[in-house]
């Protein structure tokens, strides 16, 4: 059995990440698509060319082909319908994820 460690960080807004994602270096960042200040993909499209190694997951009402494809094209490997998905789907695709990882 493996234990991992997970540190949680909340931000308000797309711009509070950008200032405090160097500082805190997740692993994985789970985006709203509709962020305050700006659409969560595109908020993935400024963060992956300094950071291509965190792990990106997008909240979105539909998971639909165009969402995918727009995801796709912003490296975004995780789109979470936020209807259909629940906790527990949540926490088994995050444990996943980290068995993944290297150590």
């Amino acid at each position: 059995m493996m234990l991992f460690l997970v540190k949680l960080q909340e931000a308000g807004s797309a711009e509070e990440v950008l200032c405090r994602i160097d500082a805190f270096a997740p692993q994985m960042i789970f985006i709203d698509i509709y962020t305050p200040d700006i659409n969560g993909l595109d908020l993935a499209n400024k963060i992956r060319p300094f950071h291509s190694e965190i792990i990106m997951a997008i909240f979105a009402r539909y998971d639909s082909p165009k969402y995918q494809e727009v995801a796709n094209d912003s490296k975004v490997k995780h789109l979470i319908p936020k209807d259909d998905w629940t906790s527990k789907d949540i926490l088994q695709m995050v444990e996943t994820i980290l068995h993944q990882l290297p150590v």
